[in-house]
């Protein structure tokens, strides 16, 4: 979701929860961009796997060592694997982008709240972040 155009007109108690909200979003949205560099490193693991297999298997059987690369290239399990590890880059960078976006909606939200106390120390009001 996306924040209100003009978070200054929410109530107290909505910049709050709005502010509690974005929060545990990030802390959702982190756990998912770990997950995803995990599995890519995984992906990265199993595609330098495969390329040493076929590398050693190539080189067995007398291929030349100037075709060995294309040999590698085109086989059907290094290609698989090739477009896994771009599948699972790819989704990594879309997740950061969402932390990144959500990161700084957050430091917006905290501006208002450090506004909004501030006015009212300036005003001599009680804070409306205590009870």
């Amino acid at each position: 979701s996306s924040l209100p155009s003009d978070i200054t007109a929410l109530m107290e108690e909505q910049v709050m929860d709005l502010y509690s909200k974005y929060v545990a979003y990030l802390e959702f949205i982190n756990l998912q961009l770990w997950c995803a560099e995990v599995d890519r490193a995984e992906a990265d693991k199993n595609l330098s796997f495969i390329k040493s297999q076929k590398r050693l298997a190539l080189k067995k059987s007398g291929t030349s060592v100037s075709m060995i690369d294309a040999e590698i290239d085109v086989d059907p399990d290094y290609k698989a694997k090739l477009d896994a590890l771009q599948e699972l880059s790819n989704y990594r960078g879309l997740i950061h982008i969402i932390s990144e976006r959500l990161s700084k909606d957050i430091s917006l939200i905290n501006r208002e709240i450090t506004r909004r106390v501030n006015i009212n120390k300036a005003t001599g009001r009680s804070s409306w972040l205590t009870p």
